[in-house]
């Protein structure tokens, strides 16, 4: 995995802009920034988007105070293919819980392929397929994060070994042991299950005789109830006969006593339609009665009518006059409203110009001010710079003086030397290597001591100068660095000196504008005064009103006219009626007579199915007695099938008892055969899996494995240490007593005063320790088979170390930048800061913290 593009928002310390870094833009730099401005969030944000974990206890503590959702966009490549994650978290309020939107796509120029899946879960799991490597692995190799640059060493050394199997891809050897050893668990339960059903055949067949002899019982019971069932049947059949014949005689009554029930219903509707024609003849014959008043009402009906008609015309006219009147006031209202309108508009904003042509003078001094601020601080800048040059002149005198001070202290132990020698009874002189005699030891040693005392002296000179020095260096380093805090600065002036120029410039474009608004303003106030606005709608409304009240309509006359013609409404209908009465009194004449006929016939035929019915009783009044005795032959019958039947049954469960006792002990000789088999294939699968576990391969591929880690890790520590340092890992360890030795992972360091445990190590050379190795582990990883992270992130812990130490970590991780494609340092440290080739500031203002530069 090669990162490309990282994109924070509301996360940390980060806001809704300024969470941005450009991984293209470098393979080597450094991330810069004072303690709590948002350095380590943006490495805290790389393990949260791909893995969902961070050093905050839940997720919602990575919002940004005050917001309800954050995200983090994450772009990188693998090999050839590049890949985009998305991760939002969203705060819901009241009791309802937070929720996560996890996003992968594939990215082809700017085309974007979705690859999410249909879960946060699903889409994780795709997403670890992808860089092989997880958040555990990461942290403990190619990411050292801030505080936990220990995080590998200090692990207990079982710990440490799983960790190392994760980095030499043994989860495939764990899930082909775990494969092994669920096979053989299988193969000893199928073993198992085939031992029980072998015990459970053997028990079966034992049962054989037993079935046999229910088989020839069951067969004699078939016999006899199949005898006992035909008697039955035929004295059944004697009483269906008989009871077959009634039944034919009890349906002719039936039948015979619905017809009878429906000549009566009939002869009921005759009966009634009889009255109904009656009725109908009274009622035309009053109509008849009432012929002269309903055709006087008919005349004024008509009259009514038309006068309607023309109260109707009046009407419409007055209506259309109306709505015409009240569109055109409408329309006259509108064009004055807009008037209205345009006019406030001009109005504010002749307001608002007056009010920023009124700021030019402070907008004036504003620019003034801004300008000031920028010469000031390119003058710090000035400042700045020469002061860093002093100091580094200083420190670069103090270490050439140090250096001088190393030589003059071998001279001295020199000089003591010879003046041992000189004192020595038999000492030789050191000029001319004859016999010294006590003068001339005196004189000797006094030119020696002479000599000593001039070193002596330019030794303490050169100290003095070395600590005005190191003052010097540290005051003009304080002092670029308060520089440097103020000059950070300069961004914000130079956006605020082009703020305080847009705002001076937009206030004297806008003093020409003035007059020419206030021109505007004058002529729709008269154009409102006057009512000039809209003359052709003013003028059409006028005429309108004119009609209107020209036209003469009595809407009181013409609601009269219509209660009028509703209360005459019925007259209509019976003057239609009335032209048709003596017709329709003739034709109801004529059914009461017909119906008369019909009623006195229907009669008739009611007396002679009485006859009938009394006949049909006598006949079957025996019925229910046949029936009783049928349905007890019956009964007789069905119980004596229901014997054979289950009698059948017995023999069919018998003989198919038989039949399975016969596969039964085919499948018993199988089934032994199969066990055989499983045991052996259960041994197997116990062998795999003792070969892929633990102590099997893995163990063997990390003894190969451990003597790589310590060539890296000791090529690092030697850059680290000036070769004072080497370290060793050890996969045994013995035990008392004389046992088997141990399986572990111990750590041991050596120097110049023997082998200890690492535990024994703290401070800086603890630092150097952990850092070789988390370097080695990273550079194992970067190079691993299947696995894509090919990046290291050191993040913070330089603290610990002193100058010399710091220039050693900077030498050795540019010696190893080949090994990865991207190393990023995380620092606050002032003296590295200008170490790497590309430098990255992190600043944070009220709004939250922001990328700001990348310098080269």
């Amino acid at each position: 995995m090669i990162p490309t593009r990282l994109r924070l928002r509301n996360f940390m310390s980060y806001g809704e802009t300024g969470g941005w870094l450009d991984f293209a833009a470098f393979r080597v730099a450094c991330l810069c920034g004072d303690n709590g401005h948002g350095k380590s969030a943006l490495l805290e944000a790389i393990t949260w988007v791909l893995w969902g974990r961070s050093r905050a206890r839940t997720e919602d503590e990575l919002l940004q105070h005050g917001k309800l959702e954050m995200e983090v966009e994450y772009t990188f490549s693998v090999g050839s293919d590049s890949y985009s994650v998305l991760r939002k978290r969203s705060r819901r309020g009241g009791r309802q819980p937070s929720a996560t939107i996890l996003e992968l796509n594939l990215v082809d120029d700017d085309r974007l392929t979705p690859l999410t899946e249909d879960s946060v879960d699903r889409t994780q799991r795709k997403i670890a397929e992808l860089v092989k490597v997880d958040y555990e692995t990461f942290v403990n190799s190619a990411f050292i994060r801030q505080g936990h640059d220990d995080e590998f060493t200090i692990k207990t050394p079982a710990e440490r070994k799983r960790l190392l199997g994760k980095l030499l891809g043994f989860d495939e050897y764990e899930e082909l042991e775990r494969r092994a050893r669920a096979a053989s668990a299988a193969a000893n339960a199928e073993r198992n299950a085939l031992t029980a059903s072998i015990r459970e055949y053997d028990a079966a067949l034992a049962r054989r005789t037993d079935i046999e002899r229910d088989l020839a019982d069951a067969e004699d019971i078939v016999v006899a109830a199949e005898e006992t069932r035909a008697r039955a049947e035929a004295n059944a059949q004697q009483w269906r006969e008989r009871e077959s014949q009634m039944s034919l005689l009890a349906q002719e009554l039936t039948n015979l006593r619905q017809s009878r029930e429906r000549i009566a219903v009939e002869l009921a509707g005759l009966e009634a339609d009889l009255v109904a024609v009656t009725t109908e003849i009274a009622q035309h014959q009053a109509l008849l009665d009432r012929k002269t008043t309903i055709e006087a009402a008919f005349r004024r009906l008509g009259v009514a009518r038309e006068e309607e008609a023309q109260f109707a015309a009046a009407a419409a006219v007055t209506l259309s006059l109306q709505s015409e009147f009240a569109a055109l006031d409408r329309e006259w209202n509108a064009a004055r409203e807009a008037v209205a309108s345009e006019h406030a508009v001009i109005a504010r904003r002749l307001t608002e110009y007056e009010s920023i042509v009124a700021e030019l003078s402070l907008r004036e001094a504003t620019l003034a001010q801004a300008n000031t601020r920028l010469a000031a601080i390119e003058a710090d800048e000035a400042r700045r710079v020469e002061a860093d040059r002093v100091a580094r002149d200083a420190e670069t005198d103090a270490t050439r003086l140090r250096t001088v001070n190393a030589a003059l202290l071998k001279d001295m132990e020199e000089l003591k030397h010879r003046i041992d020698l000189v004192a020595h009874a038999e000492a030789l002189c050191p000029l001319c290597a004859r016999p010294l005699n006590a003068e001339g030891r005196a004189a000797a040693e006094a030119r020696i001591r002479s000599d000593g005392k001039t070193l002596g002296d330019s030794h303490r000179q050169n100290d003095e100068r070395i600590r005005e020095l190191v003052e010097a260096a540290r005051a003009s380093a304080e002092i670029a660095a308060r520089l440097a805090r103020v000059i950070h600065t300069r961004s914000a002036v130079q956006r605020a000196l082009a703020t305080a120029e847009r705002a001076r410039d937009e206030a004297i474009a806008t003093r020409d504008l003035i007059e020419g608004t206030r021109a505007e303003v004058a002529r729709l106030t008269d154009a409102l005064a006057s009512g000039s606005f809209a003359p052709d709608v003013s003028a059409r409304r006028r005429a309108v009103g004119a009609s209107l009240a020209a036209t003469v309509y009595d809407a009181d006359r013409h609601a009269r006219v219509r209660q009028e013609i509703a209360s005459l409404a019925p007259v209509e209908r019976e003057q239609a009626v009335l032209a048709r009465a003596g017709e329709a009194i003739a034709s109801a004449e004529s059914r009461r007579a017909s119906l008369l006929g019909l009623i006195a016939s229907r009669r008739d035929e009611i007396e002679s199915s009485g006859a009938r019915e009394r006949q049909f009783v006598a006949a079957t009044v025996d019925l229910p007695t046949v029936t009783a005795a049928l349905r007890d032959a019956d009964a007789r019958t069905f119980a004596a099938s229901q014997a054979a039947n289950d009698a059948r049954v017995r023999v069919g469960a018998a003989r198919a008892q038989v039949a399975h006792l016969d596969e039964v002990a085919e499948l018993r000789v199988s089934r032994a055969a199969d066990a055989e088999r499983l045991s052996a294939d259960r041994q197997v699968y116990d062998d795999l899996a003792a070969a892929f576990g633990k102590n099997g391969i893995q163990a063997m591929l990390i003894e190969n494995t451990l003597p790589e880690i310590e060539r890296q890790a000791n090529d690092v520590l030697a850059r680290l240490t000036d070769g004072q340092l080497t370290l060793s890992i050890e996969t045994k360890r013995d035990v008392r007593g004389g046992a088997v030795a141990q399986e572990t992972l111990d750590i041991r360091v050596s120097d110049a005063y023997g082998t200890r445990a690492y535990e024994m190590y703290s401070g800086g050379e603890a630092f150097r320790i952990n850092f070789a190795i988390r370097v080695a582990l990273s550079k194992l990883l970067a190079h691993r088979a299947g696995a894509e992270l090919q990046m290291l992130v050191i993040d913070e812990g330089f603290g610990t170390q002193d100058a010399t130490g710091r220039e050693r970590i900077v030498e050795a991780i540019t010696a190893i930048q080949s090994d990865f494609e991207k190393i990023l340092v995380v620092t606050h440290v002032e003296e590295l800061k200008d170490s790497f080739p590309v430098r990255i500031d992190v600043v944070k203002d009220a709004s939250g913290s922001k990328v700001i530069a990348s310098v080269a």
